[in-house]
C-alpha cells in the first residue's frame, strides 16, 4: 500500500510498474508520494506546468471509467473509501489489463460536425 492509501500499487498489477506520472497538483504530489517513489526505484513525472491537455488519456479513463461507475458524488467515510478500494480492486485487472483502448488521434472540423479519429483498439 503506498503512503496515501492506495491499494492500487505493485502487489495487484499484473506488470511492474515502472513509474507513476501525475497531475502537478498539490492532490497528486506530495512529499509522501515522492519519497515513496523514490524507495520503490519508480520514475516520477509530473506533467508540464500550465499544459493543461498532457494528462488527457488518464481524464478521458476517469469519466469513463470511475464517473459512470461511482458517479460524481463526494464520498467521505472511511467506510466509503474501504468500499471503493473493494471495487477499485476487481475492476482495476479489467481495465488496465484487458479492455482494449482507443485514444483519440486527431479532429477534423466539416461545418458544425466534428469527425474524430481514433488509434486501433490496443
Amino acid at each position: 500500500m503506498s503512503p496515501d492509501g492506495c491499494t492500487c500499487g505493485h502487489l495487484g498489477s499484473p506488470f511492474p510498474i515502472l513509474g507513476i506520472d501525475s497531475d502537478n497538483g498539490s492532490a497528486c504530489i506530495n512529499h509522501d508520494l515522492l519519497r515513496y517513489c523514490q524507495s520503490e526505484r519508480l520514475t516520477f513525472t509530473p506533467c508540464r506546468a500550465y499544459h493543461k491537455n498532457d494528462q488527457a488519456h488518464v481524464d478521458q479513463k476517469n469519466w469513463s471509467v470511475v464517473r459512470q461507475l461511482i458517479g460524481y458524488d463526494r464520498y467521505e467515510s472511511q467506510a466509503a473509501c474501504d468500499q471503493l478500494n473493494r471495487v477499485y480492486e476487481l475492476l482495476q485487472l479489467d481495465v488496465n489489463a484487458w479492455l482494449p483502448v482507443m485514444k483519440l488521434v486527431g479532429k477534423e472540423r466539416e461545418g458544425s460536425k466534428v469527425r474524430k479519429q481514433y488509434d486501433t483498439a490496443m
